[in-house]
Order: structure tokens, then C-alpha cells, then sequence
């Protein structure tokens, strides 16, 4: 059977903003590495890109090391496409523990329809690469990219085809406007992190959407 989407987790950045690592802190219980793994389980399989053994231990999917470590997310999803046959890897970042399963399915549509070689959303006026569908024969692509030391997401999005959701294509999906803003959510500093953890306690369990 063939394998059309597989849900990446990228967690193997150096947290160095936040002093520890963002995929291990707990919400309500949950680390933050478990909640993106619930949101990404729409697809057909899941994996994890990560350094830290530990990270392991929180996740029901397998996790590998990144081939080139701390390199960014470009040289995860590398190491994710070289683990996967799915012809689509569904990229979600650790640090976006708020993730909606309903932006998750809306990607995984759009890669199903598109021509384009990466479905990108935006949103807060930018395009969000690490909550992005990109499709698996870009490898050689990117392999290419952080051989000449071009790590950014944005060298990539800038070569190939794209395929961008706006806030209003969420929005027309029936997605609210709330929720894309906290799908979008980044816990890069312990300000927000602590954001994340007011707005758990004040709406309850924040796991379930």
C-alpha cells in the first residue's frame, strides 16, 4: 500500500532561546514533542527528527538523529525524507505545540490536489515553513541546498513551485481565526512558553484540539 503523507516532527534544534529543550516541556502534563505527535496523527505514518534520546521516550513514533546535526529544520526534513517512502512529508515544528489537527488536515488536502512541489500556509503576515507540506522528491533538492551551506527554509521556498494557504482559505475551511493563531503559536523563550501554559490552565485540556 502506498504511503501518501507522513507526519515529520522536527525537534532537533539547540532550544538555546528557551535553556532546555522545548520538545520535553510539559503542558498540563504532556510534553510539548507528545502534543505536536497527536496533531500530525492524520497521516499515514509519523516520525521524529531529534538529537536528544530522551525525546524518544515521550513519543510513540520512531525517532531518528538528525544526518546533520543542528544544522536547522532543512536538515531535518532531510533526514526525514531519506527515513520515509510517503510521497509528502507533513512538517511540524515542536515549538508549535498548539498545532490544530484541522490545519494538519487542510495540508494534507491541498497536497493531495496541488501540482505545486510544497503547500505552504500564511500566517501573522508570513509564511509559516515549519507547519508546511513538502513533497519527498525535493531530496535531492535539498541535499543540494545545505551542501552549498544554504540552510534557510526560505532558500528552498524560493526554488521550487508553492502552493500558499492564506488565513482566509483557513478560514473558508472553517478553521477559526483563533485557532489558526495559536496553531501558529512559537514557544522560542520561556515568556511564551509561559503564555502557553496560562492559556492551557485557563481553558483546560489543551491536547484534545
Amino acid at each position: 500500500m502506498e504511503v501518501f503523507t507522513a507526519g515529520v516532527l522536527l525537534a532537533g534544534g539547540r532550544s538555546s532561546r528557551m535553556g532546555e529543550n522545548k520538545a520535553l516541556l510539559q503542558i498540563k502534563g504532556v510534553t510539548a514533542a507528545a502534543m505536536t505527535e497527536r496533531a500530525l496523527q492524520g497521516t499515514d505514518e509519523q516520525l521524529c527528527i531529534s538529537n536528544d534520546p530522551n525525546v524518544e521516550r515521550e513519543l510513540g513514533s520512531p525517532v531518528f538523529a538528525d544526518k546533520r546535526p543542528y544544522e536547522g529544520p532543512l536538515a531535518g526534513l532531510e533526514t526525514a525524507m531519506e527515513q520515509t517512502k510517503a510521497a509528502w512529508c507533513i512538517v511540524a515544528a515542536c515549538d508549535m505545540p498548539l498545532i490544530s489537527k484541522e490545519v494538519v488536515e487542510l495540508l494534507i488536502s491541498r497536497a493531495h490536489a496541488t501540482a505545486a512541489d510544497a503547500v505552504v500556509p500564511e500566517a501573522g503576515g508570513r509564511r509559516q515553513p515549519l507547519l508546511a507540506a513538502y513533497r519527498r522528491k525535493l531530496l535531492p533538492l535539498i541535499s543540494k541546498c545545505l551542501d552549498e551551506e544554504k540552510r534557510s527554509m526560505a532558500a528552498l521556498l524560493n526554488s521550487i513551485k508553492v502552493d500558499t494557504i492564506s488565513e482566509a482559505d483557513m478560514m473558508e475551511a472553517g478553521i477559526k481565526k483563533e485557532t489558526i493563531n495559536q496553531s501558529f503559536f512559537n514557544m522560542n523563550r520561556p515568556e511564551e512558553y509561559e503564555w502557553i501554559l496560562r492559556r492551557a490552565e485557563a481553558e483546560g485540556d489543551v491536547t484534545d484540539e
